[in-house]
This record gives structure tokens, C-alpha cells and sequence, in this order.
């Protein structure tokens, strides 16, 4: 048996304290009832057979002039019951529900280009970045606000898209617009996803 170390145990400490927050698990034949909107922090959900717990709840949106909202999403962060990872599921209802999967974050050292040759897609409107041999073609770019426990935040975000539905998104944070996070995802059925527990 491998020999675990403190980090290993630590990551299972935290892993199984999650799990025994579990609250009130939705009962099977009830589960029809229940929709992902329905989720709240605290909550668990399956998705495609792995457990995870909603450990924050987080709000973008998208203001005209007048500070009106116009758009906005939800997301969640989510902690691996299985691995500890972190993923993080975004959701917005507008005809029906769309919703989105992080599945791999980046540094803007690994997409082999600078945040100007990114502006500058951005100010043509018309671009290009390439990773591990797929193409993610220019598709928008925009500020929001996100907010999280009450406090909001703006960032600038820079959407790029794939021929086969994968998304880049790179978000522009602080006051000059400097730090940088780049994240992977793509979309998801609603039917991938199982309500454990709707959480409080």
C-alpha cells in the first residue's frame, strides 16, 4: 500500500469532512421535482457519476449604461468528492438552460501569445488562438460585474469558441486589468447532472 503523505492526507481529511455535510439527499422518485436552479450552496450534485459538493455560489452579470442589468449567469464552484478537484459549473436561463463546464484552467504563458495580440483580436473583432491543436475562433468580448457574497467586482472577459462547441474564456481582473485567469470548458446537458441535495 503506497505510504501517504501529509499532503495526501490532508486532501482526504478535507474530502471526507465534505461529504459529511451531506443534508436531507433528495429521494429518487422526487428528483423530478427538482431542477439545477433549485441548487444552492452546500448542495450536492453528481455529474456524470462523481460526486461533488457546491462549495460557492457566484453571480455575473451584464450592465448597460444606466447600471441595469441586462444578462447575467450563475456559477458554481464545485469541490471533487472523489479527487478534490475543483470545477466550475456555469448555468444561465434565458429560452431554456444553458449550462457550461470548466474543465481545465491555463496560464496565458501556455496559449503562446500576450494579452496585447489578444486586445488587438479583440479591437478587430476577428482572431484566432490556437492550443493543443484545436482553434478557438473570436466570438465576443465584454465587462461585467461578479459577485460573490455581496461584494462585486468588474472584469473584462474575452470569449473564444471552437468549431466543435468548446469555449476559451480569459478574464481580465483588478483595477489595471492585469491578472489573468483562462479557463477551458464546454457545454453540458442538464440531464448529465443528478441533484443529491439542494443544500441551504
Amino acid at each position: 500500500m503506497k505510504n501517504l503523505n501529509n499532503h495526501d492526507i490532508a486532501s482526504f481529511a478535507k474530502r471526507f469532512d465534505a461529504v459529511r455535510t451531506l443534508r436531507n439527499p433528495i429521494d429518487f422518485s422526487e428528483q423530478h421535482r427538482f431542477a439545477l436552479t433549485d441548487l444552492k450552496k452546500h448542495g450536492f450534485l453528481d455529474l456524470e457519476g462523481t460526486l461533488y459538493l457546491v462549495q460557492d455560489f457566484f453571480l455575473y452579470e451584464k450592465r448597460n449604461k444606466q447600471g441595469k442589468t441586462v444578462w447575467k449567469w450563475n456559477e458554481l464552484e464545485l469541490f471533487g468528492i472523489e479527487n478534490g478537484d475543483i470545477r466550475y459549473l456555469e448555468y444561465e436561463v434565458d429560452d431554456g438552460l444553458e449550462i457550461s463546464l470548466t474543465y481545465k484552467e491555463l496560464k496565458l504563458r501556455e496559449l503562446g501569445t500576450t494579452m496585447e495580440k489578444i486586445r488587438s483580436i479583440a479591437d478587430r473583432e476577428d482572431g484566432k488562438i490556437i492550443f493543443n491543436d484545436t482553434t478557438y475562433y473570436y466570438d465576443d468580448d465584454y465587462k461585467v460585474y461578479f459577485v460573490k457574497n455581496g461584494e462585486e467586482h468588474e472584469v473584462i472577459l474575452y470569449e473564444f469558441e471552437s468549431e466543435n462547441d468548446q469555449f476559451l474564456t480569459i478574464e481580465a481582473w483588478g483595477e489595471e486589468n492585469d491578472d489573468y485567469e483562462i479557463f477551458l470548458s464546454l457545454p453540458i446537458q442538464e440531464c448529465s447532472i443528478v441533484l443529491v441535495a439542494l443544500g441551504s
